[in-house]
């Protein structure tokens, strides 16, 4: 396999990673500054932190492009229809790609559940994942809530809010499914826990944290970001963006509906995104311009890559 990271260098770029005997890196010029970027059987779909979203070919040739005035954070892909969200903005924007690139509408999220923190002082979608039946499930970290959307061909209505905290702020970023869609695991980005729900009741089977409450400190010290599943050995991986201390990768493991940490690993500053790819263990550390690669099964840093901001990798298949 191949990896491409989304870049926030001023100079629009896409890093090409290529390992042959040793990591090449290969930065591709596009046209606008990448944040998110997720990929089906035909092309790769990028959020635009500058505006918009893209479409690419598999080589980083432009296919179609949506240009807006909203910086997007996330993005899903549905079928023709692509959602994307901006955390700036409190926005959910409805995209289709049929012959032609089209915005078909936008929904403007109002509304905060708590205000501790900057982070929530108003809406800010951060995450969106497609359900059945043209809904989609959204991470909203301003307003401290999952939201589920609906689309019926004409806007998007969102029909049912779902608070996730029970004693305080906890500021939702980013989930990830269970193989059965029976549960699925959330991380919470300002009191750094991780949080195993059932699927659709929403019922907590089991809180971990992983870093202190930032709800309760005058200073923002760990804020958790990404969550990747590794197949091959069963574990979840979640990033921990300490601010005044050694960032961590967290190793987690699910058994009979209990998280567990069964490993750490210390990486570089602010890993924004990270990916597993059997053992090998991709950190994107935005604050140190580099892609740092591990091995989990040694604990070992492999090599560190000189990039620009990174901030999302996105594993592609050789052809």
């Amino acid at each position: 396999m191949h990896y491409l990271i989304a870049s926030y260098n001023i100079t629009p770029t896409i890093y090409e990673i290529i390992r042959k005997e040793a990591f090449i890196v290969i930065p591709h010029l596009v046209n606008s500054i990448p944040s998110y970027m997720v990929n089906d059987n035909n092309y790769i779909y990028v959020a635009n932190k500058s505006g918009g979203i893209s479409i690419y070919d598999f080589h980083l040739q432009l296919i179609a492009e949506c240009i807006d005035e909203h910086p997007y954070t996330h993005i899903c892909v549905n079928d023709s229809k692509i959602v994307a969200v901006s955390y700036r903005d409190g926005i959910s924007s409805l995209f289709e790609y049929k012959d032609t690139l089209i915005k078909r509408f936008e929904y403007q999220h109002h509304g905060s559940h708590h205000d501790p923190h900057k982070r929530q002082e108003s809406a800010h979608p951060h995450f969106i994942t497609p359900l059945t039946n043209n809904k989609y499930l959204m991470c909203d970290l301003g307003s401290n809530a999952l939201t589920t959307l609906q689309d019926d061909d004409e806007q998007i209505t969102e029909y049912t809010h779902q608070s996730i905290i029970f004693d305080n702020s906890c500021g939702p970023r980013h989930l990830m499914f269970q193989k059965d869609q029976t549960s699925f695991l959330l991380v919470n980005e300002v009191n750094n826990t991780l949080v195993l729900l059932s699927f659709p009741d929403y019922s907590v089977l089991d809180t971990i944290s992983l870093g202190e409450d930032t709800t309760k400190l005058n200073e923002i010290t760990h804020s958790l970001s990404a969550i990747r599943y590794n197949e091959a050995n069963d574990t979840y991986y979640v990033s921990d963006r300490n601010h005044f201390d050694v960032s961590k990768v967290w190793a987690i493991k699910v058994i009979n509906n209990k998280l567990e940490v069964i490993n750490t690993t210390n990486v570089g500053k602010h890993p924004r995104d990270i990916y597993i790819d059997g053992t090998l263990l991709l950190v994107a550390c935005m604050l140190d311009d580099t892609v740092e690669i591990y091995d989990i099964s040694t604990n070992t840093k492999i090599t560190t890559l000189p990039i620009i901001e990174p901030v999302c990798v996105l594993p592609l298949k050789e052809e």
